[in-house]
């Protein structure tokens, strides 16, 4: 049973057991905590992973940030400004140059009228300091929206109790069979739920107070609760893509709600349009690739490595790719292999130790954004990682590995032109030999930027 097919199942498991049915502010419970317990269900029963390291988190550093985001935020409603556009910007920002910026959003922020008049709401919960960024000036930290969710629902746990805890004990019984659910589930889930309900009701009073006409935000998964109140608001919610998804996941998968889910979702290309993220078809709109034109420019600085093989990791395939890479270095001792780690990803002890006594194995790990670096290399391989198709689009020698227990996604199936599909090591072989060039334009995977389609969408 593939990947998408246990995600299916799962699905159809979820409407039968009736998990949808207890709601909170009009929305399925479920919704707020499905992603959560699907990728447990996946990392107990298969060998998924979607991150393998772990980030520290600087308590001094976050109560700064949330004076500093309180203050601001207070001053928003004491000089009583509106903003037609607001942003929430992706957790997990870049740095081009000396600039910090979220890929996603700060270039359709700068070549669209969106800018005129714009406020960014940028989550530090992990205690990173992006300084300078882009669009400073227009910039807020949104620490004091979700600590104090967070502090709120654990101070008025007893009141989230009474309102939910029956529902969510609902929802224990009819789920913990199949998902195999600990009894601290009622507890997390009512906090949880706890932290939803004021997020939602933070969010609602300050895009309300602020006049806000479009909100936009980067993964439905991680702004649930700015969804919600955007919608509570009377405002259009956007939500832009955030990467390369080509079948079933277990963040998308399941029936669009009204509520739940945004008015508009934004691809970057037309090949995404596409069911795979379960928002109607009609409420899809290809806006094109912003980025593209930041990191073109970026890119004429460093020199082509044709020798050398870029290795793109994700913490999905860390283990079985290594393996595979290392094997490789063997059998081609005059190259060296660059392994390129997704941010959620870490390698363990063993894997350190065979990259210190392989003398063509390194960790490429320069402070560039992946975007920039694949300009830097000819040949570069992988697995699905969506910086692959950044490479692609940039003209680059692209190969996705089909070997090792490593498994190709591609959307419908149907192999995507301009790829190399590697089975064998005599696969590779033909690969790095191969001189032939390459065109891989028009793919409608990074379409060229559509600012009048934007325009058009924000009035």
């Amino acid at each position: 049973m593939t990947f998408e097919e246990k995600i299916k199942k799962i699905t159809l498991k979820e409407k039968e057991l009736g998990l949808y049915e207890d709601e909170i502010l009009n929305i399925p419970i479920w919704r707020i905590f499905r992603f959560r317990i699907r990728t447990q269900y996946f990392k107990r029963t298969t060998d998924f992973n979607n991150k393998s390291n772990a980030k520290s988190v600087k308590p001094l550093f976050l109560f700064k940030q949330y004076c500093s985001s309180f203050y601001k935020i207070a001053k928003l409603f004491i000089l009583n400004k509106s903003y037609k556009n607001v942003v929430f910007a992706f957790p997990r920002l870049t740095k081009l140059d000396d600039l910090y910026l979220d890929k996603f959003t700060d270039p359709v922020i700068k070549h669209s009228n969106v800018k005129e008049n714009v406020l960014i709401f940028q989550r530090n919960i992990a205690g990173n300091d992006y300084i300078p960024r882009a669009h400073q000036e227009q910039t807020i930290e949104s620490d004091f929206i979700d600590l104090t969710a967070k502090i709120f629902s654990i101070i008025f746990f007893p009141l989230f109790v009474l309102l939910y805890g029956k529902k969510v004990k609902n929802i224990y019984n009819k789920a913990q069979s199949f998902f195999v659910l600990p009894k601290s589930f009622l507890i997390s889930s009512i906090i949880t739920v706890g932290e939803f309900y004021v997020s939602c009701y933070l969010n609602k009073i300050i895009l309300k107070k602020i006049n806000a006409k479009n909100v936009f935000i980067v993964s439905r998964g991680a702004f649930k609760s700015v969804i919600l109140g955007g919608r509570k608001a009377k405002a259009k919610v956007f939500e832009l893509q955030h990467g390369v998804t080509m079948a079933d996941t277990l963040l998308y998968t399941g029936e669009y709600h009204t509520i739940a889910d945004p008015d508009y979702f934004l691809t970057f290309g037309e090949k995404w349009i596409g069911p795979q993220f379960y928002i109607p078809l009609e409420k899809m709109v290809n806006i094109g690739w912003a980025y593209k034109q930041e990191t073109l420019q970026g890119a004429k600085k460093f020199e082509v490595n044709h020798n050398d093989i870029l290795v793109i990791s994700s913490p999905s395939c860390t283990f079985k790719l290594f393996n595979l890479v290392h094997e490789l270095s063997k059998q081609y001792p005059k190259r060296i292999f660059y392994l390129r780690l997704h941010p959620q990803e870490a390698y363990q002890k063993k894997q350190l130790a065979i990259i210190e006594q392989t003398l063509n194995l390194k960790i490429e790990s320069r402070p560039i954004d992946s975007a920039i670096i694949v300009h830097l290399y000819a040949h570069i391989i992988g697995e699905n990682s969506s910086v692959l198709f950044e490479a692609l689009c940039a003209g680059k020698k692209v190969a996705r590995l089909k070997m090792n227990g490593l498994e190709i996604k591609d959307q419908g199936g149907v192999p995507q032109k301009g790829f190399y599909y590697l089975q064998s090591i005599k696969d590779f072989d033909d690969y790095v030999n191969d001189e032939s060039p390459r065109v891989n334009n028009n793919l409608g995977i990074y379409d060229a930027f559509k600012e009048k389609t934007v325009n058009q969408l924000i009035e």
